[in-house]
């Protein structure tokens, strides 16, 4: 039990964590100046080596970002916006120096830890983004590929294995547990007189306006009743099932040749295979009862059943039983 309850704990930070990554790397994407305000932090990828061996190549640097009025001491490692050629880029150096320029703004001279000397980039205040709190070597490569069409159809294919697998195994599941049933008595019970489809609400309405019977689904045949009692479909074999039980001549004749026609249905109500007995033993006399078993091969999702009982021009001697 200990041990169960730790793994969904566990489960449910690591859910928390990628639902809060996702949702940070959204966030990032469509909102990144709102998004780095209201968390404090930004995640930036060094493409150069000009940090090595502090910072390698490929890694990811997690930056704070400064508040408004804080200004950073020399010595620490800064991430800012530089001027390149008219391009804006970012970079994360060391922080050398800070004094007024020719000008009398305050300047925050910058330099690579294999320089030999400052950044030629003029760097002010509102330049600064924040200060290096720590990096992860080589997030950077998974972060590149993440972003890259690539990526994109990767996600897609493996998206839809996924899928097909799923399915797949939800298939197998029923399968397997259809046949671990064994399709006992009360498993697999009947489906009812054999009728067409009708809509939930008028279902419910023929069920409380029809007069209350006994227990067992009754079955008609022609002006004459019968009724089945103890049905239960049962396995056999992977491949053979076994429908047995008790007719009851509920009408005020002797009944000769009845033929019990049973459809075998899946789980969903689908037809899946068919089988006849035959009663015998002669008149089925009023309120008379007669044992009848019959087994057929069968399709491993047969689950349930549906009989319809039909006179035969001649008795029959046996029960018979078609697969």
């Amino acid at each position: 039990m200990a041990k169960k309850a730790a793994k969904m704990v566990l489960n449910g930070l690591f859910g928390l964590f990628v639902c809060f990554a996702i949702g940070y790397a959204v966030c990032m994407r469509v909102w990144p100046e709102e998004t780095a305000a209201f968390v404090g932090y930004r995640f930036y990828t060094v493409v150069t080596g000009s940090m090595e061996p502090t910072i390698p190549t490929t890694s990811v640097v997690l930056t704070r970002c400064l508040k408004e009025g804080e200004t950073p001491q020399p010595g620490q490692i800064l991430t800012f916006k530089a001027d390149r050629l008219g391009e804006e880029i970012v970079l994360t150096h060391y922080l050398r120096e800070v004094k007024p320029d020719e000008t009398g703004r305050v300047r925050f001279y910058t330099q690579g830890e294999n320089a030999d000397r400052y950044d030629d980039y003029a760097t002010y205040r509102e330049d600064l983004i924040g200060t290096y709190v720590l990096h992860i070597p080589y997030l950077g490569k998974i972060q590149a590929f993440l972003i890259s069409s690539n990526a994109l159809s990767m996600f897609v294919i493996v998206g839809l294995i996924l899928a097909v697998y799923k399915l797949m195994l939800k298939n197998m599941d029923l399968t397997e547990q259809l046949q671990a049933a064994q399709l006992r008595p009360g498993v697999a019970g009947p489906a009812g007189p054999e009728t067409e489809p009708v809509p939930r609400a008028k279902k419910r309405e023929r069920r409380h306006a029809r007069p209350k019977r006994k227990k067992g689904p009754a079955v008609q045949e022609a002006s004459r009743s019968v009724r089945l009692h103890g049905a239960a479909l049962e396995r056999v074999t992977p491949g053979t099932v076994r429908f047995s039980g008790e007719v009851e001549n509920t009408g005020d004749a002797p009944l000769e040749a009845l033929l019990l026609e049973v459809r075998l249905l899946d789980g969903h109500g689908r037809q899946v295979g068919t089988g006849e007995v035959l009663l015998a033993g002669g008149a089925l006399e009023p309120a008379g009862r007669r044992a009848f078993s019959a087994e057929w091969k069968a399709d491993p999702l047969a689950a349930s059943y549906a009989v319809k009982v039909r006179r035969e021009p001649q008795p029959a001697a046996e029960c018979a039983a078609v697969g």
